[in-house]
């Protein structure tokens, strides 16, 4: 039977930019060890197709050596149902896509210094009309912080 894994995941804990701590979310994980298995299959099949690139500095090399290393911290936990905080360095699976869906336990917001349940955020539309041409739909905490994304396509410029 699998446990669920509980992680306390920081805005600034899936994205390699200096982004500002705005919000934490405790999300609900099913199944951590296949999603982590999973992803680092993905990049050791990319590594196989472009051998190369395993010795580079790469993003992809820095993403699946953080991948592991979390993946190891998570094995050797005595613990499984604690929470797991997901450091600002550590990168475990992007989980923007389960926080779009709402399938999180409660946000912070350090906007509003709200902690909301997924029900009282909300979905709205957006398109960006910068460089990146980009539309899709936002999740939003109350305040207006934005927390999770889907692009759904690109405008012709």
């Amino acid at each position: 039977m699998n446990v669920p894994s509980y992680l306390v995941v920081r805005n600034d804990s899936w994205n390699f930019s200096e982004l500002p701590h705005e919000f934490t979310v405790w999300l609900r994980v099913e199944n951590l060890e296949e999603q982590l298995d999973t992803a680092i299959a993905r990049f050791t099949a990319h590594f196989e197709k472009y051998p190369g690139e395993a010795n580079s500095k790469s993003q992809k090399v820095v993403e699946l050596r953080r991948l592991i290393a979390f993946q190891d911290r998570v094995r050797k936990m005595d613990n499984a149902s604690s929470p797991i905080s997901v450091g600002a360095t550590e990168l475990p699976v992007s989980f923007n896509e389960q926080i779009f869906e709402g399938n999180f336990v409660s946000l912070f917001c350090l906007n509003c210094y709200r902690l909301s349940p997924p029900e009282l955020t909300c979905l709205v539309p957006f398109q960006n009309d910068t460089y990146e041409q980009a539309f899709g739909t936002m999740r939003h905490c109350l305040c207006g912080k934005s927390i999770a994304w889907r692009i759904d396509g690109q405008r012709r410029p």
